[in-house]
């Protein structure tokens, strides 16, 4: 066959085929402008199933398959039921299990069992059990592996974060969104049982075929976020840095909260609230997630300024406690650091007064623990004073780089002298003295070598408490007169506790303490 007969040939072979594929595939003029808009997409699917997030579509014109993201979950209250047993996850209180962990239980009344759900920019999703107020994640640990058991952690990390992957019967598959876990799935233990009762939830190899590694949300209700700040005023020193704390609720909005301060000249604030002072004045540094904010009066002035640090406010209560909040230390027994309000001893810092106090101090010395780590702000040394960092002092701690790990020592077992060789002032190591009981009068003499306060020991029928006594207000009057400004630990609200008349405080009001429970004063004494 000659050279321009086959080409002739192969052309009348393209044709035929070409009229054989337009009979039974036919293109319309609707396929042609989907294609020119770039709707139509190519389906690539592994094992010759869809994607997770992309599931084929129809479209009306053409009756071609186009690809469509499939809608996210809605930000709200869902209980997250288990298809293979019908129980619903559940979150044990610290009170049951120190570590946390979540389980699975029947169906109850129970905001142990309703959980916000949080979907973030990036597709995954956080999970913020009610029953903590929606300040905490269900989390796995970094280290995990098949087997790992959920528990809750005070901490957003790419471990508290989750992938939802929607089945073709409906349920949810549910797996860690880092990237190194991708591999399993959240599923109900058959073998795991806390005292042989729940279930536990764990992480097990993906199984396309295993009920109980499905899930199902049920809605309950809408999600209303809320904002709440440590302070609404401070009283800082000039060049001084501090910190304010702003929490979201759920805990997954935290990571959308932008401050700004109303005066730069005055301070400046950055985006974890820790903010410099520049000048003497006035200026409002406000916190802001999506519409709503809340603000906090920052007046700048030379004396030195006071610091209230509650023990048992967790939300408002001085400092940024709600990061560290679910730390486990054990000492004896394994307890979290710090649970809101007055919980029977269950948490450590229901018996933290003094590490508070000391804590106080401390900051308004402006000392420094030159060594340690802050997994709140990712701060490797130069640590300022809160109960938190205090606390790491005091067990020999140097900080856990996440929530999850377990610190050995009794955090509010206060050794003042090891505290106080911890710290530093422009440098220079403190010291820490204490002595036996001081009348009034001694007290005030105190306060003008130490205008940073004195810290006061007293004991009733009730046990033992502290306090910081800031100021004598009228060092002139007879000694049975005298007035003290006190910041008391055990105060839930400032107006009972932050630099307020010993008469007006907690101690004073509730706990029914009198200048002559005093038996004990402690100072800290900073190198000159």
């Amino acid at each position: 066959m000659k050279l321009c007969d086959r080409n002739k040939f192969i052309s009348l072979i393209l044709t035929v085929a070409a009229i054989f594929a337009s009979s039974v595939f036919p293109v319309t003029a609707a396929d042609l402008q989907l294609r020119e808009s770039g709707e139509i997409v190519e389906e690539k699917f592994l094992s010759g199933a869809p994607a997770a997030d992309e599931v084929p579509d129809v479209t009306a014109k053409s009756g071609k398959v186009k690809s469509a993201a499939k809608a996210p979950v809605q930000d709200g209250y869902y209980r997250v039921v288990n298809v293979a047993s019908g129980k619903c996850l559940d979150v044990f209180s610290a009170f049951y299990d120190p570590l946390l962990r979540a389980h699975l239980d029947e169906k109850r009344a129970a905001d142990s069992q309703i959980f916000a759900l949080i979907r973030h920019a990036n597709g995954s999703y956080s999970l913020c059990p009610k029953t903590d107020d929606t300040s905490t994640f269900l989390s796995v640990s970094e280290e995990a592996k098949e087997g790992a058991q959920l528990s809750r952690t005070a901490l957003s990390t790419e471990y508290s974060k989750f992938r939802l992957e929607k089945n073709a019967d409906g349920s949810y598959s549910v797996s860690p969104a880092a990237a190194q876990l991708s591999g399993y799935a959240l599923a109900e233990s058959e073998t795991e049982r806390y005292n042989g009762l729940y279930s536990f939830c764990e992480l097990q190899k993906r199984d396309a075929y295993a009920d109980t590694q499905k899930w199902t949300l049920e809605a309950e209700e809408p999600l209303v976020p809320t904002l709440r700040i440590s302070e609404t005023e401070a009283a800082v020193k000039l060049y001084a840095i501090s910190t304010l704390s702003a929490t979201a609720y759920p805990a997954a909005y935290n990571e959308n909260i932008k401050w700004t301060s109303s005066d730069h000249k005055v301070a400046v604030v950055d985006e974890k609230g820790s903010f410099s002072t520049l000048a003497l004045g006035t200026t409002v540094l406000t916190a802001t997630c999506g519409s709503q904010s809340l603000s906090c009066t920052v007046t700048v002035g030379e004396k030195v300024a006071t610091t209230w640090y509650s023990q048992c406010n967790l939300y408002s209560g001085g400092w940024n406690a709600l990061p560290v909040s679910r730390l486990i230390f054990v000492s004896g027994v394994a307890k979290p650091f710090f649970l809101d309000n007055w919980n029977g001893r269950i948490d450590w810092m229901d018996e933290g007064c003094y590490l508070a106090c000391a804590a106080m101090v401390l900051h308004n010395l402006d000392a420094r623990k030159p060594e340690g780590y802050d997994l709140r702000t990712g701060q490797t040394g130069n640590l300022p004073a809160d109960p938190y960092t205090v606390a790491l002092a005091n067990t020999l701690n140097y900080g856990p780089a996440s929530a999850s790990e377990i610190l050995w020592g009794d955090p509010v077992l206060v050794g003042i002298h090891n505290i106080a060789a911890a710290f530093r002032v422009n440098g220079e190591p403190l010291t820490a003295q204490t002595q036996g009981y001081y009348s009034p009068a001694q007290i005030r003499d105190l306060l003008k070598d130490h205008p940073e306060g004195v810290i006061v020991g007293m004991i009733n029928g009730r046990g033992r408490h502290y306090i910081v006594v800031t100021e004598c207000v009228n060092p002139d009057a007879a000694p049975e007169d005298y007035r003290f400004l006190v910041c008391d630990p055990g105060a839930y609200y400032p107006s009972q506790g932050n630099n307020v008349p010993f008469e007006q405080s907690y101690s004073y009001q509730s706990m029914y303490y009198r200048d002559w429970n005093f038996f004990e004063v402690t100072v800290l004494n900073a190198a000159q």
